[in-house]
């Protein structure tokens, strides 16, 4: 339709804010946010935010305002640090949010929600930060750190590394890991000297980025921008990153 989005039937891609709520929920406590008409818009933007805590976002997709019939019900997972920030699709006229505090304290949770005409046909989760970034590493002779993302994320993402260590010091990959340290699956690896920027492919496993100091010898310190250890005195840096292009409420022990 001409004067509109992208030639789209509808003249506006999202609302204003719905919901803009800053509550301090009693621990162990539940906050009903109430039910909101979502049969003008083809989804609801949703941020939730703990404090210090976490606890359960609860979505009931009801056949109207009035509840009369409940479709389906959702769960997600929010935590301090990560919030929950979900673009889900409204499957029926009507949607109600709440929120439970799984903290034994009190905790202060906030809350944004706007309709939005950007809905796919599934759930997504917008992602502002990467997923995993970790930076000043010191590496002990012979060992592998793990780090990995709060999430499983299956998609596409992006994987960077560098370092100004020398070359064939250290060694970075992405790996699938069930228990955070042994190694199922290399997607990709290699030398941080030369920096790494890939797009890689993620499945529904938990991943983690692998960082292995290949030489003996005395730990290597990496601290900002320079590193001594006992067979090189150089400057050196280490970044790793995975920035993916959505996040599933999968929490990674």
């Amino acid at each position: 339709m001409a004067g509109h989005p992208d030639d789209q039937a509808y003249a506006v891609w999202r609302s204003g804010d719905v919901l803009n709520d800053a509550s301090v929920i009693a621990g162990l406590g539940t906050k009903n946010y109430g039910t909101f008409n979502t049969s003008n818009f083809a989804g609801m933007f949703i941020s939730v935010q703990p404090g210090i805590g976490f606890g359960t976002v609860t979505i009931k997709h009801w056949s109207d305002v009035a509840h009369t019939t409940l479709v389906d019900t959702s769960f997600y997972t929010a935590v301090n640090g990560l919030g929950l920030v979900l673009v889900i699709p409204a499957i029926t006229d009507a949607m109600e949010i709440k929120y439970d505090n799984l903290l034994g304290v009190n905790d202060t949770v906030v809350t944004v929600m706007e309709q939005t005409n950007l809905a796919g046909n599934r759930p997504s989760f917008p992602q502002s930060s990467p997923a995993l970034h970790q930076a000043g590493i010191g590496v002990a002779a012979g060992t592998t750190q793990f780090y990995g993302p709060a999430f499983i994320c299956p998609g596409l993402c992006w994987f960077h590394a560098s370092s100004g260590a020398a070359a064939g010091l250290l060694k970075t990959s992405v790996v699938t890991t069930l228990d955070g340290n042994t190694v199922n699956y290399t997607i990709t690896s290699g030398d941080p000297n030369v920096t790494i920027d890939r797009l890689i492919m993620l499945g529904d496993l938990p991943v983690a980025a692998g960082i292995r100091r290949q030489l003996p010898g005395a730990q290597q310190l990496i601290r900002g921008a320079r590193a001594v250890a006992d067979h090189a005195r150089e400057p050196a840096r280490l970044g790793v990153t995975l920035r993916h292009a959505g996040r599933q409420p999968v929490l990674f022990p």
